[in-house]
């Protein structure tokens, strides 16, 4: 069994990063090796850190070390959150003797991860988000520290869509899906159908908030009127600019709430009838966590994306007959949409879910297998 250090975000940061560091650590340590994560001190983002989030639950074989160094003021003044997390991966590399070092996210996680590699000679395997491509490599932002990371990792786990960005730097290459959720926690067995119609608004509000449709989903509430109840689970910078923009009215009837840690969100998913995925006017496409755990909680998914089900079989991950609970929206005629939403919603919730377990085993056997394949191919 192997023992590894993963420097990556985790909760209680907000995000989809934070939450496959969780699940997937849990998910090798069930399988017998220990997991060793290092990340930032609480409190270390006001906007997208989840509050009253507590500790985390204690995860048997995964020990989660915090990089909460005081740091004195000087000039210029800096927390220098990336020398933290080296200093106490260091700390936990001369107590632990991990065999492997993981970076969950390029920025800054990979880039310490490599750094530590380097002072080390411990093996690496670097992991990427979408935002670590197109906020950072494709914008040529750091590129020389960037490609020296990924030009020195032992592998570097990619998806489909960002294979070739990344094999511009290095041949050690893994495509995998991004992330599936696990079903031992995302399973509609506790899903309950409602009176009202309980819909969620799930997300970051963050710059691009107009980007996101979350002003449709505004008039499709206000088209429908008392037979819906809307739920707005966010963070973040452009919040309090999303709520103004909602009607008095409206405003005062939604309920309004922070995110909820990873190991919060199956209950928040069975409580809603369906969640809104619009993101068809971003900067770029994303790979959507949610939509899955969705699935797999048996809540529908309401969309402004015409075929959903591709971009996820692009991945290899097959929704099966859970595609049912896809509800693809056109802004085009809200009324209609309003209508042919209620219907759908009214049908289907409950009904249709996502069976993800053999696509959760093969891709944590995946993982698993790359990381014991990279320690063995460096002893």
């Amino acid at each position: 069994m192997a023992n590894i250090l993963y420097i990556s975000k985790y909760p209680p940061l907000e995000g989809g990063i934070a939450a496959k560091t969780y699940w997937l650590a849990n998910a090798l340590a069930g399988r017998g090796h220990t997991i060793h994560v290092v990340t930032d001190a609480y409190g270390i983002d006001e906007h997208y850190s989840i509050p009253n989030a507590g500790r985390a639950p204690d995860l048997p074989g995964v020990f989660v070390h915090r990089a909460d160094q005081d740091v004195p003021w000087h000039i210029p003044n800096d927390s220098h959150r990336s020398i933290s997390l080296l200093d106490k991966a260091l700390e936990i590399v001369e107590t632990t003797r991990p065999d492997l070092i993981v970076g969950g996210y390029l920025v800054p996680y990979g880039v310490v991860a490599f750094q530590l590699s380097r002072l080390t000679g411990i093996p690496l395997v670097l992991m990427h988000g979408g935002s670590d491509i197109h906020k950072f490599l494709l914008k040529n932002v750091w590129p020389n520290v960037i490609a020296k990371a990924l030009g020195a990792a032992h592998c570097v786990v990619t998806d489909v869509d960002n294979r070739a960005h990344i094999s511009r730097y290095t041949d050690q290459v893994k495509v995998l899906p991004p992330y599936v959720p696990d079903p031992s926690a995302f399973n509609p067995a506790k899903h309950q159908k409602k009176g009202r119609l309980a819909l969620a608004l799930v997300g970051k509000a963050n710059y691009h908030w107009r980007h996101k449709g979350w002003q449709q989903v505004i008039n499709i509430w206000s088209d429908l009127g008392g037979e819906l109840e809307l739920t707005v689970v966010s963070q973040g910078i452009g919040l309090k600019d999303f709520r103004n923009s909602v009607p008095q009215a409206l405003r005062d009837r939604t309920v309004w709430r922070p995110f909820v840690p990873s190991w919060d969100m199956p209950a928040l998913l069975h409580s809603f009838d369906g969640i809104f995925h619009l993101n068809g006017q971003l900067p770029f496409s994303m790979f959507s966590n949610l939509v899955l755990e969705s699935l797999a909680c048996g809540t529908p998914v309401i969309t402004d994306t015409a075929d959903l089900p591709s971009s996820y079989l692009k991945h290899g991950i097959d929704l099966g007959t859970a595609t049912a609970a896809i509800f693809p929206i056109s802004f085009d005629d809200s009324k209609t949409a309003t209508t042919d939403l209620a219907e759908h919603l009214a049908n289907q919730a409950g009904n249709a879910s996502w069976d993800c377990a053999s696509a959760f085993n093969r891709y944590i056997s995946s993982i698993e297998s790359l990381f014991l394949d990279t320690i063995e191919e460096n002893s």
